[in-house]
């Protein structure tokens, strides 16, 4: 048995010289993002609200239904097709339908930042006399103006000996 151990420990040692290089990597074609294997190119992703142009007045429609699973999906459709659903989806925050002003405002928040534009809509939204539209449209500001639509939580770091308990405590060492 111990032999076997000697026997890989001078295989490993071998085997893992500091002086040795990482492979290079052949990078792809000029434009390709870096994350695509060399050689693949992949096509530019087209633009979703020119060839969907009529999906559109039908999405917003459907941002009244009855039921909140056709109205969370037509909305994601909605925030899918760019910048062009700005404009109706700001409209809609001021409907006399609340489901259909809560849509609009979740729709805008899955845009992320690319929806800043209907920042004074949402704002307008805050106000509202219906909760979840209230609700959505805070959610909605909360992910426009976060990076990529997400907020950084910080990880806490461990305080020194002698130091206060966390958040709001006293951190100075007590005196003795």
């Amino acid at each position: 048995m111990r032999s076997r151990f000697v026997a890989l420990c001078l295989l490993l040692t071998l085997f893992d010289r500091a002086d040795a290089q990482p492979p290079v990597v052949p990078s792809g074609p000029p434009g390709n993002p870096p994350d695509n294997p060399p050689g693949i190119e992949l096509p530019a992703p087209p633009n979703l609200t020119r060839q969907y142009r009529e999906l559109i007045p039908r999405l917003m429609d459907a941002l009244r239904d009855s039921d909140a699973e056709v109205r969370q999906y037509s909305a994601l459709a909605l925030a899918g097709l760019g910048e062009e659903v700005i404009g109706p989806l700001s409209r809609a925050l001021e409907d006399p339908n609340k489901d259909m002003r809560s849509a609009a405002a979740y729709a805008l928040g899955q845009m992320g930042f690319s929806a800043h534009t209907a920042i004074p809509a949402l704002l307008r939204a805050l106000k509202d006399e219906e909760p979840a539209v209230r609700r959505a449209a805070a959610h909605a500001i909360s992910r426009i103006t976060s990076r990529d639509g997400f907020w950084e939580v910080p990880v806490a770091r461990p305080l020194a000996p002698g130091l206060g308990r966390g958040v709001g405590a006293n951190v100075t060492p007590a005196a003795n």
